[in-house]
């Protein structure tokens, strides 16, 4: 084989392989746009989990409450527990503005960590999500059953962050420092996303499939006038 045909064949390989290199998740924080590349996408928004006049539903069994719904599960991690709440119960403390809400707190002395187990098909999922207790800003860290992990600051209030994997996503924890209460609300998860949605070139990707196909053709181009 030529040299000249080692060349290109070698360089059509590195551009091929830049071009399948693909970003595994991309990131939302703006809902209307994620949801906008949904399919049949399911919503869980807690209303129904607490009945007046308690207003409060805690999850047994206590450290590490646990509760599924809608094939999601979610547990708090041990030494902290995991409660549904009406912001009526206190007005000033809880709610991300949109009625009950899924909150988790620790255990004095505990790490404040959430696990969502979501069904084995799941290739979208995306909430509200904020804190209470205190106005400062808070970091959550968001960690996926890949171990890709990202960090959000909220501020007493609502913020939205949301996933689209082009593999199942299959777990999700949620971490924040033990000065704050959890709190989700307006869960929405699908197996069914639109063609491409999370198949986004990197553009480390981009930049390198370009410089292949640059070198190829100034290679040729030097050919052509050595001949």
């Amino acid at each position: 084989m030529s040299i000249q045909r080692s060349f290109l064949i070698s360089m059509a390989a590195l551009i091929l392989a830049a071009g399948s290199s693909r970003a595994s998740t991309v990131l939302y924080t703006d809902r209307s746009l994620f949801e906008a590349e949904l399919i049949a996408p399911t919503t869980i928004d807690f209303n129904d989990q607490v009945t007046p006049p308690d207003l409060y539903t805690n999850y047994a069994p206590y450290p590490g409450g646990t509760v599924t719904l809608a094939g999601v599960t979610f547990t708090a991690k041990a030494d902290a527990y995991l409660y549904a709440i009406d912001p009526a119960y206190d007005p000033g403390t809880y709610g991300l503005g949109d009625g009950v809400v899924l909150s988790w707190q620790y255990n004095v002395g505990a790490d404040n960590e959430l696990r969502i187990d979501l069904p084995a098909d799941t290739l979208a999922v995306g909430f509200d999500f904020g804190r209470s207790l205190g106005a400062s800003p808070t970091r959550f860290r968001f960690t996926l059953a890949n171990l890709e992990s990202y960090e959000m600051d909220s501020v007493n209030g609502a913020s939205f962050i949301g996933f689209i994997s082009d593999s199942p996503l299959q777990k999700l924890l949620i971490y924040i420092p033990e000065d704050g209460i959890g709190q989700l609300d307006r869960f929405v998860f699908t197996s069914q996303v639109n063609p491409g949605s999370a198949a986004v070139p990197e553009p480390a990707s981009i930049a390198l499939t370009a410089c292949g196909l640059v070198s190829i053709g100034l290679y040729r181009r030097r050919l052509r006038s050595i001949a």
